[in-house]
């Protein structure tokens, strides 16, 4: 009983001490909390990281808020995109009804990767053959069904909803929107995929935290990509 007592109050001021390091230093009293108390590297790991006294917020702030104001103005070029196009959108209903869920739909895949790929690095999923990576492979599959099954319903509903206006809805400009559809999602997964290894692996060699990075950056980029994507297939086909 005594020495449980003394591994106790030996444990409660390591951690106290734990959760004052700095983010970038490893100090080997983790090893010797790992070695000694029997506690796995991951649960000292988010102990340190992410403890009550632990610097996180600042952390995370201070990471991020140069990519924001960046990917916030990635996120006005889509917009000066279809700005440019606004007399041939506006004047195909069924895009006006469908725009603004295409967008969110492509930001949930852009944050659904990244946070995906992000934990996979952190876990030591991702070796240099990334591609080799069975669970990634399966993510990219079933991102990919996901965005043709939700891209072709809501071309289905906003085709149905801009039949119950005056708009004619002929089979031409049927097929033409699921096309356009389409390859919007199929071109945009395949982006947000190739940005978020690319640019994770990037700061994961530099033992930054991916997570605060890839979502705002996969997200604006979807929203750009959506915009200038549809801008260039409706010019094409219409």
């Amino acid at each position: 009983m005594i020495q449980k007592i003394k591994n106790h109050k030996t444990l409660k001021k390591n951690i106290n001490f734990l959760t004052k390091i700095e983010r970038e230093k490893h100090h080997p009293l983790l090893h010797h909390i790992h070695k000694k108390l029997g506690i796995s590297r991951k649960t000292i790991f988010y102990i340190k990281e992410y403890g009550p006294r632990s610097h996180v917020a600042d952390v995370i702030i201070k990471e991020s808020i140069f990519i924001l104001i960046l990917t916030s103005f990635l996120s006005a070029f889509g917009g000066i995109a279809l700005e440019n196009m606004k007399d041939i959108f506006i004047a195909i209903l069924p895009f006006v009804i469908l725009y603004p869920a295409l967008n969110n739909m492509v930001g949930s895949y852009g944050s659904v990767i990244s946070s995906k790929f992000g934990t996979m690095l952190l876990e030591g999923k991702i070796k240099s053959s990334w591609w080799k990576n069975a669970e990634l492979r399966k993510l990219f599959s079933q991102i990919m069904i996901i965005a043709v099954v939700t891209g072709s319903i809501g071309a289905a509903a906003s085709l149905i909803l801009a039949g119950f206006s005056d708009y004619v809805v002929t089979s031409k400009i049927a097929i033409k929107i699921f096309g356009i559809v389409l390859l919007d999602v199929i071109i945009l997964v395949g982006i947000l995929f190739a940005l978020s290894i690319f640019a994770g692996e990037h700061y994961f060699k530099k033992q930054e935290d991916p997570n605060n990075f890839l979502i705002p950056i996969t997200t604006s980029v979807g929203d750009l990509g959506n915009g200038l994507i549809l801008a260039f297939l409706i010019a094409l086909l219409f």
